[in-house]
């Protein structure tokens, strides 16, 4: 912030409003709703359901990172058509257009993604859901604390590059247009490694496997045909030799 307050004008008074405390509060919100869902579900049992069914696990963390991406690419570009509307609306000295701030939404978009894959990463592993919220708020908390602090006390120099929120400076690329593309790039690398990881993460483990394929057995009919075919199926996928127990209907 340090490095943008020379660059006070009525142009940046409207970059600002990118990185007001109040456009990221409601921004990262919807992202961490969003990217915990899973691990709501898992909390109240519901994924155990979906996952008894055929449907790849893969799938199912695809479609929550679908609706994080959605709502990083949404709620920005929402905030750069109330940025046209207004430049509309107020009178301003010379021509100020409108895709001046772009940049400042692109930016804003890059860092809703790379918190996202780390809500992502930490809701594949919580077991309930307020965990991975809070996890993900107090770490969201943390770095945004140093990145302002870090303006006041130069000891926080070391640590201020692992901040997202050091890479994202809507002022300074709304005024300066020649802003290279570095803070964003490397957003979009943070946001894709933990993308990764967290898909990793989300691979079915053993335990997975077992309510799964163990919730097909109950749907079968508890013959000798179908208790070989289950028994033959959970060896092949667990790599080793199990035991059922299969209760009739």
């Amino acid at each position: 912030f340090e490095t943008q307050i020379g660059l006070i004008s009525f142009a940046s008074a409207a970059a600002f409003g990118y990185q007001h405390p109040f456009t990221f509060a409601a921004t990262i919100a919807f992202i961490v709703v969003a990217a915990t869902i899973p691990a709501g579900e898992r909390e109240t049992g519901l994924l155990d359901l979906l996952l008894a069914r055929p449907v790849p696990r893969h799938r199912y963390f695809s479609a929550s990172l679908a609706l994080v991406v959605a709502g990083a690419l949404t709620l920005p570009l929402l905030l750069l058509g109330g940025t046209f509307l207004g430049l509309q609306i107020v009178e301003v000295r010379g021509e100020l257009p409108w895709t001046r701030y772009v940049p400042c939404a692109l930016g804003l978009s890059t860092l809703l993604l790379a918190l996202g894959g780390v809500a992502l990463l930490l809701a594949s592993g919580a077991k309930r859901r307020s965990e991975a919220v809070s996890q993900v708020v107090g770490l969201a908390l943390a770095a945004y604390v140093v990145e302002i602090l870090a303006d006041l006390w130069s000891g926080l120099q070391w640590i201020r590059w692992a901040s997202p929120f050091h890479y994202f400076k809507p002022i300074q690329a709304a005024i300066i247009p020649e802003t290279p593309a570095r803070n964003p790039i490397i957003l979009l690398a943070l946001c894709l490694g933990v993308w990764a990881t967290a898909a990793a993460a989300g691979e079915p483990r053993p335990e997975d496997k077992t309510i799964r394929f163990g919730c097909v057995a109950f749907a079968k009919e508890s013959s000798a045909e179908a208790y070989r075919q289950v028994r033959a199926y959970l060896a092949a996928e667990l790599g080793r030799d199990v035991a059922l127990t299969i209760y009739p209907n």
